[in-house]
């Protein structure tokens, strides 16, 4: 396009991705004068990495879990997200970090309580585990079903800032102690 300087390739003919095989294409150019002539020649088009978002791969069924400090709640994060990024991550060593994005919605905890220490998450593989679980047995026994619903935002970001988000949600009761 004279007007803007630019050159649009055939759709068909390039699937122009950083991530495939091929990183530098040799596109074919044809130019065209007002009066018909042609020139032609091969441009050199080199292709430059940009960082992607890490994708979840799945949302999360409700988790059910007994309350007790240290415990874990599910499985490692680290398997349901894909960084886009593999063949970055390669060269770099670009690894996904998780970390609690905060409450979406939780219970009313006693007073005093101090709602961060309530979780805790792993930063490399993004295993959740209880932290202080005080209160939150009694908690569980004053509602219906004896039990509490957390819902927590999760965040998986790569080495550039991109970030990923999701909601995790699990039930949790007073531990499971034998009679």
């Amino acid at each position: 396009d004279l007007m803007s300087r630019s050159i649009a390739v055939a759709p068909s003919a390039y699937t122009f991705d950083f991530e495939g095989a091929v990183r530098v294409y040799s596109v074919p150019v044809v130019v065209t004068d007002t009066c018909g002539f042609t020139a032609r020649t091969n441009a050199s088009l080199s292709l430059v990495n940009e960082n992607e978002s890490p994708v979840w791969t799945t949302t999360f069924p409700p988790i059910f879990a007994f309350v007790r400090d240290g415990q874990l709640i599910g499985k490692a994060l680290s398997s349901y997200v894909r960084d886009q990024d593999v063949d970055f991550a390669a060269l770099t060593g670009d690894r996904l970090s998780f970390s609690l994005g905060g409450f979406v919605s939780s219970p009313v905890l006693p007073a005093g309580f101090d709602r961060s220490s309530l979780l805790a998450i792993d930063p490399l593989t993004g295993q959740l585990r209880f932290g202080n679980t005080t209160g939150i047995p009694a908690l569980a026994a004053s509602t219906a079903g004896n039990f509490v619903t957390v819902n927590v935002t999760v965040l998986a970001t790569d080495a550039g800032g991109l970030f990923a988000s999701t909601v995790v949600s699990f039930f949790t009761t007073d531990a499971n102690t034998p009679p």
